[in-house]
């Protein structure tokens, strides 16, 4: 028996997913009332790993999708050589901690300030496009796809677990892929130090 998770709200993953972004092997594996961990645990199962990673981005709550996405790229190796990319990331927690408006804009304004966007920059992307509009002052907004936002998420955990390098990437894959499982089912789920 697959165990529920408390934090999805939808019962199928056909209402969440979207069937371009999947190959015919995945989707000749989804069946129409399949609920979105069933899915998901499929695909790693067959190691389709980046149709799990975008499954798993459209199914948890937007705060849960950044704060994995933030989880995961705390286990980046090139975290530890961008001091931009570690500040990056802090707005991205701290966002996911206290998802304020002010925060998100914050985390959108620290995104800019990087020069080659990596996994603390994503991280702050993925917060900002949670939203369609986004306000940088009380006289200037901007508006966003956030229909983008389950792309940037998968991205910033796909290039998390490549920083590993290809012989671990399938296990780092499957280790986000518990991490977002249990932040799925409501666990507390702390990035490393």
């Amino acid at each position: 028996m697959v165990e529920t998770w408390k934090k999805v709200t939808s019962e199928k993953v056909i209402e969440i997913i979207d069937a371009d972004e999947l190959e015919d092997e995945s989707l000749e594996m989804l069946k129409p009332d399949m609920r979105p961990e069933e899915f998901i645990g499929e695909l790693a199962s067959a190691g389709s790993w980046s149709e799990a990673v975008m499954v798993m981005s459209r199914t948890l709550p937007r705060r849960e999708a950044v704060w994995w996405a933030c989880v995961c790229a705390r286990d980046s190796e090139e975290l530890s050589k961008d001091k931009d990319e570690v500040l990056a990331l802090k707005a991205a927690e701290k966002w996911a901690y206290e998802p304020t408006e002010d925060n998100r804009r914050d985390a959108f304004l620290q995104a800019q300030k990087s020069e080659s966007p990596s996994v603390g920059t994503m991280a702050c992307l993925a917060v900002a496009f949670t939203e369609s509009e986004l306000s940088l002052s009380a006289e200037q907004s901007i508006n966003l796809d956030s229909s983008e936002f389950p792309k940037i998420v998968s991205g910033t955990v796909l290039i998390a677990a490549s920083d590993k390098g290809s012989e671990q990437f399938d296990p780092t894959v499957k280790q986000f892929l518990k991490q977002g499982k249990n932040i799925a089912c409501g666990r507390r789920v702390k990035p490393k130090a």
